[in-house]
């Protein structure tokens, strides 16, 4: 993905700094519910699969210092990175942001876990709302045993 283009230089880069988690989240906001219109879910498997997923040397590390292992950092990009995630497996997103433990830098300021569990939610494939509810709580719809 090129971030910047300027005279004759294409550049993988943003002005405040050279980490991937810049570089490509700047692209991924406002996440919204037309995000999946202009971001691919092949595009997002993609970059999640190149800059996102741990190696095994991050899974590793992770496991000696008791952390998760992602590669999504530790701080408001966090948030940003798996509401992307959100598009193409909502329930996993679903889970990361009903955590019980979750850590309030993981939200960038413009941000709310409200906002993202309802998106995580609403990008059910089925367009039922209660499917990423359902796994995570045991919630049933009303009217169901």
């Amino acid at each position: 993905m090129l971030a910047q283009l300027f005279e004759n230089k294409c550049d993988h880069a943003t002005y405040f700094g050279m980490d991937p988690r810049f570089i490509q989240g700047i692209h991924m906001i406002p996440v919204s519910p037309i995000s999946p219109y202009i971001r691919s879910a092949s595009f997002i498997r993609e970059e999640w699969r190149q800059y996102f997923v741990a190696t095994t040397k991050d899974r590793a590390v992770a496991l000696l210092k008791g952390s998760g292992g992602d590669r999504t950092g530790d701080d408001g990009w966090k948030g940003i990175l798996w509401s992307n995630w959100a598009i193409v497996e909502p329930t996993e997103a679903w889970e990361f942001f009903s955590q019980r433990e979750f850590p309030k830098t993981w939200l960038d300021g413009g941000a709310t876990r409200t906002w993202y569990l309802a998106l995580a939610a609403g990008m059910s494939h089925t367009g039922d709302y209660y499917v990423a509810l359902t796994r995570h709580k045991g919630w049933t719809r009303r009217g169901t045993t």
